[in-house]
């Protein structure tokens, strides 16, 4: 008699951790991009047995560009400071998931997504200008931002490794779209009658600056008071990005 009372008494709270252990609901973050210092929070909610709708939002703070070397070698160009280049940025992304497995929110799953997303970028570059018989050496820092818009797909598998965990591994997956960039230097002129010379050597500088496959626009305009000025760079191009190995821990609810 006192087995069965104690099991009518548990039961509701049975059901209530099979609703939990079964929920339509899922909140995860991205382990593996803590690496490069990125923070990455989805949502994730299932609309049928087969078929979910997330949203998930990542964000990075300013950090020094990785693989130095690499880009180095890539921009060829000993006048940009790539020790100093600092960037940061963030993205949003739906995602719609058909999962192939019999269960809900588990299984392999193909995923079709969209991903606008924003980096903030600061570059310092140096450049030669000469004004009558001196030549001078001087340094600016280009700054601004790249966004980017793009769509793509993926492939991967999300299980349940406890009562409420979710394991979810991004086995391959990759996006392709177009771009468009905003930034600008300020230019201050050595003395009376040199920025425009000045503006003109900078901007040399940054053409010979391997960007693609990027394309940049420049232009100038003098500032108040007239001793300096700007220097404006548009920029346009693909915009690409590989989604792998990628592993989110998650709440199920």
């Amino acid at each position: 008699m006192k087995r069965l009372l104690v099991l009518l008494a548990f039961l509701p709270l049975m059901g209530k951790a099979q609703l939990l252990l079964g929920g339509k609901n899922i909140i995860k973050t991205n382990l593996s991009s803590l690496v490069l210092k990125n923070y990455h929070f989805t949502y994730e909610r299932a609309l049928t047995k087969h078929v979910s709708l997330s949203l998930s939002y990542r964000t990075m703070g300013d950090t020094k560009v990785p693989i130095q070397s690499t880009v180095e070698k890539y921009l060829d160009d000993p006048n940009v400071n790539v020790g100093e280049f600092v960037m940061s940025g963030h993205a949003i992304t739906p995602e719609v998931r058909l999962y192939l497995g019999r269960g809900r929110l588990k299984g392999f799953y193909i995923a079709g997504y969209y991903r606008s997303s924003q980096f903030d970028l600061s570059v310092p570059v140096s450049y030669s200008t000469t004004f009558g018989a001196n030549t001078y050496k001087k340094s600016t820092v280009v700054s601004g931002n790249i966004k980017g818009n793009a769509g793509g797909l993926m492939i991967g598998v999300q299980k349940n490794i406890a009562k409420f965990l979710v394991l979810d591994f991004w086995i391959l997956g990759g996006h392709y779209g177009s771009s468009n960039g905003d930034m600008t230097a300020t230019i201050t002129e050595s003395y009376p009658g040199s920025l425009s010379t000045e503006q003109d050597a900078a901007i040399n500088e940054l053409k010979r600056i391997n960007t693609k496959p990027f394309e940049f626009e420049y232009s100038k305009t003098v500032n108040t008071p007239p001793s300096s000025g700007t220097i404006n760079a548009k920029s346009t191009g693909p915009w690409a990005g590989v989604r792998a190995a990628g592993i989110c821990l998650g709440v199920r609810f």
